[in-house]
């Protein structure tokens, strides 16, 4: 990105490419200096970016709650803890919603999951060049070539990330599932539905398809969920890069590439995903949900709830979740 002479397409392909560490091919262990020899690391080489931006984010989102706990009292909250609390709210609401049994671990995990990539996907809102350049130039001072030195700021961008934690609830989902249901009631639930008969013949018959059908559905939950992230997130990622690369032929085309393109995108994409909705016939299932599920909404929707929360900081207070503290500051319910 330094260099005048570099294209449209090596800008792009800079920009899509993980800061890789892994074996070279010689038994070596380093960095790649492009895409071929990170493809030649194999399996176990590691996107330093995704894991670096993955673990601070998640610190800051632990800091930050937890010093909300900390502060929690029963005066009227104001500014950061009103809105920490409406978030608190906002997740206690959807998982009395949606899960009817007693588990102390639902609540904190689906806060941990919302907020850390909530967080992850504000990070596709700083400009692309910002990050990698400062990157570049700290590493040219120490004898690197810029040239070679890659920095992905968004981890939802990288499926390895969306895979790891949708693979992880995943595992969490059997585990409960065999812990609560048994290991007979597990495997009923797989193979007595959605084809149900009273005769043990049909039964028999009936184990098999049904076990087809549940166990597919039953690997795609996190297949789906890691590609649906990762899609949507690749996505907006492509859209700031196409509109940097306007930027270069001046800022007159650069305004009406991100003033115009990508509102028409993003509203193409709605309403691409508005028609599969509705002919999977569950329109009246999934509207209410559309906005949460669309991610490049999620940055939107929060920061203009955050400025909503600290105009009306001095409103009616919202209960602070006595299990939210008992999470991040146990002393604070002392």
């Amino acid at each position: 990105m330094a260099s005048e002479t570099l294209t449209s397409t090596a800008y792009i392909k800079h920009h899509l490419q993980n800061l890789t560490f892994g074996v070279h091919p010689d038994g070596s262990w380093g960095l790649a200096r492009g895409a071929q020899e990170a493809r030649e690391m194999g399996f176990w080489a590691i996107h330093l970016d995704t894991m670096f931006w993955s673990v601070f984010l998640g610190v800051v989102f632990l800091w930050l709650f937890r010093k909300a706990a900390k502060r929690a009292t029963s005066d009227t909250p104001s500014g950061f803890l009103n809105f920490v609390e409406w978030v608190v709210e906002f997740i206690d609401d959807n998982v009395r919603g949606s899960f009817s049994g007693k588990n102390d671990m639902v609540a904190p995990l689906a806060l941990t999951l919302f907020v850390w990539i909530l967080l992850q996907n504000t990070m596709d809102l700083v400009p692309v060049d910002w990050i990698p350049l400062t990157t570049q130039k700290i590493a040219a001072l120490f004898g690197a070539d810029p040239h070679h030195v890659y920095m992905k700021v968004v981890p939802t961008t990288d499926p390895n990330a969306t895979f790891g934690m949708s693979f992880a609830v995943f595992g969490l989902m059997l585990y409960y599932s065999l812990k609560i249901k048994g290991p007979l009631g597990f495997a009923a639930e797989l193979t007595m539905q959605p084809f149900a008969a009273k005769n043990p013949a049909l039964k028999m018959l009936f184990l098999p398809v049904n076990l087809f059908l549940e166990g597919i559905g039953l690997l795609s939950k996190p297949v789906s969920l890691s590609l649906r992230l990762f899609g949507n997130l690749f996505a907006g990622e492509m859209i700031f890069i196409l509109i940097a690369l306007l930027f270069s032929g001046g800022v007159i085309l650069g305004l009406l590439g991100g003033g115009h393109g990508a509102p028409r995108t993003l509203r193409r994409t709605f309403q691409s995903h508005l028609k599969l909705q509705i002919r999977r016939k569950k329109w009246k299932q999934h509207c209410s949900t559309l906005p949460v599920r669309s991610c490049w909404a999620w940055p939107v929707s929060v920061w203009v709830s955050v400025l909503a929360c600290w105009a009306h900081g001095s409103s009616k207070a919202l209960p602070v979740s006595r299990s939210f503290c008992r999470c991040f500051a146990p002393s604070s319910l002392s």
